[in-house]
């Protein structure tokens, strides 16, 4: 084939191909933002995403642009770079640098997106596009996202909107919000934060100044309506009574207006409850501030750890405002925990006759109400909480209730006291009927499955307490018989005979007791002087001696003067009713005797008033001053024979001459 021929072949290839092929043409660049698009709210700090879609363009620009600004959507961008098209988004942390006129917040905007073909700064603009609408961007409310003012009317508007742009702080947006007026009190609160402040529509008076457009944002301002005023009141304890330490306790209150609604979920609004020492009210002792606005009590230990025993109130206040509270009316009293101990006589009573049952108190709180019970056989109650006194300022109580026992269960009885709400021990006796016929003095008696014998004396039983005993009285077993149970019951103790004489083992004072208290025989001649039978001494452990009170008043039948024995067996007149009184004597406890028991008593005519040296020598109702102890000596006088006095007793004695 010649050259000519493969030309003319190539140019006809050549054509062909350019018959079919169509040339394409370049596509068009284009940018449409699809967020934000108008009407959003963002805020300073947090990320906000843009999102567009993009062709024929390979990167883009992204500004923030103010329309009431001229040129800001050309050089506030929000990301110093090209970012690729294809992304379609970009996550925008906003800074508040970054918007034109970003100093006055809220503002509105529009996001401004230009499509370019480089990376490099200055690129042509291929395309563009703006939001279709603004929207705005407001400040940050930090870690708070709501407020709520309290007062007596109702209503709401959001910050900075029309009418109301002008206002600048908190203040201005409440009173336009109509929920304060000029001149009243309201209270805002920060949710998160759990604080309340204060506010009035003329000044601010709460723990921060920042004004509303920093400090608060543009949120709503609304109202919770409390109604009237709330209120608390403490109903126990109220005033009065008494509480032991490392006991359990409760404080009760009433309140009104307190209603979870007052802030939302009621989450912040708490009662404080304290004790308050009205010794030391600045120093309350608080117990709680954590409980739910619904709570309406509150239950603990009274640990002796936490306070000390005095006179306390109890206060009841809202954690978040503590002008809101309330206290016990007057004070009651918080005293150690103390078991009481109670001792009682007689042990044998008999039905039909009336009683005094005498009993002793120890380990009880200073001036504690003292509740007696009395418990029958069968288990019920004859007496419960019968008031019986008051403990002294040791804690300690000695005195005897009078009391009837008709004729009723035959058996054993108990009977305690109650102190605080402290049971003492419980102590016990029998009853029965008393025998219509007694088996004739000296006679052995003793039960079938017991091996104690006694001895009848003057309708009394009397044990028999060794065999020892039972053989130097000359006592024999064959003359000893058996006897049944309500048989030896219905026997009063000898123990109690009012000739009774008693005797602590291995000691050797004896005393006489007389009307249910223990009268001490001082010496040998006072012993015989008054017809007693060493033979009716009775040995008894020290503490059923220590059961009785002793007889320290004594007066002789048909007279009016009352004597006291001293603590040596001397017997000194009491000069008149003041003296008497000053003692804190009791007239109930004085004992009548015949007049050769008084007389046994020797006369005490050495004084000394307490706390002070000088000793006096009574005679004729006057006192002698003994000036020195040379003198003292030289009359031969007993030194263990001056006995205390007080000084009213000492000053009711006429001054006679000194004695030198």
């Amino acid at each position: 084939m010649s050259k000519k021929t493969i030309f003319l072949l190539i140019g006809l290839i050549i054509v062909s191909v350019a018959f079919f092929v169509k040339i394409q043409p370049v596509a068009a660049a284009s940018i449409i933002i699809t967020s934000p698009n108008g009407g959003e709210q963002w805020k300073v700090n947090e990320v906000s995403r843009v999102n567009w879609t993009a062709s024929g363009v390979n990167y883009v620009r992204i500004y923030i642009y103010d329309p009431t600004i001229s040129d800001s959507g050309s050089v506030n961008y929000i990301y110093d770079g090209a970012i690729l098209a294809s992304q379609g988004y970009y996550d925008w942390t906003i800074q508040q640098n970054q918007l034109p006129g970003g100093s006055t917040l809220p503002r509105n905007y529009k996001i401004r997106i230009d499509g370019v073909d480089t990376t490099a700064i200055g690129a042509e603009v291929k395309t563009q596009d703006y939001s279709d609408a603004i929207f705005s961007i407001v400040a940050s409310c930090g870690p708070y996202s709501d407020q709520i003012i309290y007062g007596s009317t109702s209503g709401g508007i959001v910050w900075g909107s029309n009418p109301y742009t002008d206002d600048s702080d908190f203040n201005k947006a409440a009173l336009h919000a109509g929920l304060i007026s000029a001149g009243q009190t309201a209270t805002i609160r920060k949710t998160s934060a759990g604080y309340l402040y204060n506010f009035t529509g003329s000044a601010f008076n709460g723990v921060t100044t920042l004004p509303w457009t920093t400090g608060w944002c543009g949120v709503t301002v609304s109202l919770v309506s409390l109604g009237t005023t709330p209120s608390v009141a403490v109903t126990s304890p109220n005033g009065g009574g008494t509480w032991n330490l490392d006991t359990d306790q409760t404080i009760s209150w009433t309140a009104t207006n307190i209603t979870t609604n007052i802030v939302p979920s009621g989450a912040d609004w708490t009662f404080t409850v304290k004790l308050i020492n009205t010794a030391a009210p600045s120093a309350p002792v608080i117990l709680t501030n954590t409980l739910a606005s619904t709570a309406r009590s509150y239950s603990f230990n009274l640990a002796s750890n936490m306070l000390g025993p005095g006179s306390y109130k109890a206060r009841v206040e809202l954690y978040n405002n503590s002008a809101i509270f309330d206290e016990s009316d007057s004070a009651f009293s918080i005293v150690s925990l103390v078991t009481p101990s109670l001792t009682i006589s007689p042990t044998n009573v008999y039905f039909g006759e009336t009683y005094t049952f005498s009993g002793a108190i120890t380990g009880a709180a200073a001036n504690s109400s003292i509740y007696f019970y009395l418990q029958r056989p069968d288990g019920t109650l004859k007496y419960e909480n019968y008031y019986i006194g008051v403990t002294d300022s040791a804690g300690a109580f000695s005195g005897q209730t009078t009391q009837p026992l008709a004729t009723g269960q035959i058996g054993t009885y108990q009977s305690w006291v109650k102190i605080n709400g402290i049971e003492s021990n419980k102590v016990s006796f029998t009853a029965s009927s008393k025998p219509t016929t007694c088996f004739p003095d000296g006679a052995l008696i003793k039960l079938p499955d017991d091996p104690k014998v006694y001895i009848i004396i003057n309708c009394q039983k009397k044990w028999i307490q060794t065999a020892e005993e039972f053989k130097d009285d000359g006592y024999k077993w064959e003359d000893v018989k058996e006897t049944s149970s309500p048989v030896l019951q219905a026997y009063s103790d000898y123990l109690q005979a009012a000739s009774n004489l008693l005797r602590a083992i291995g000691q050797e004072r004896v005393y006489k007791v007389v009307n249910g208290k223990l009268l001490w025989v001082p010496t040998i001649s006072a012993f015989n002087a008054q017809g007693l039978k060493w033979s009716d001494i009775q040995s008894v452990p020290e503490s059923e001696i220590n059961n009785y009170q002793k007889a320290k008043l004594l007066k002789a039948a048909g007279d009016q003067k009352i004597y006291y024995i001293t603590n040596s067996g001397l017997k000194r007149h009491i000069l008149n009713e003041q003296v008497f009184n000053s003692y804190n004597n009791k007239w109930n406890d004085v004992v009548s005797v015949s007049g050769t028991e008084l007389n046994a008593y020797p006369d005490n005519n050495l004084i000394k008033q307490e706390g002070d040296n000088k000793v006096y020598k009574l005679e004729s109702g006057q006192k002698r001053w003994i000036k020195t102890a040379e003198a003292f000596n030289r009359l031969k006088y007993d030194w263990n024979k001056v006995a205390p006095a007080n000084a009213t007793e000492v000053n009711a004695y006429q001054e006679g001459t000194p004695i030198e």
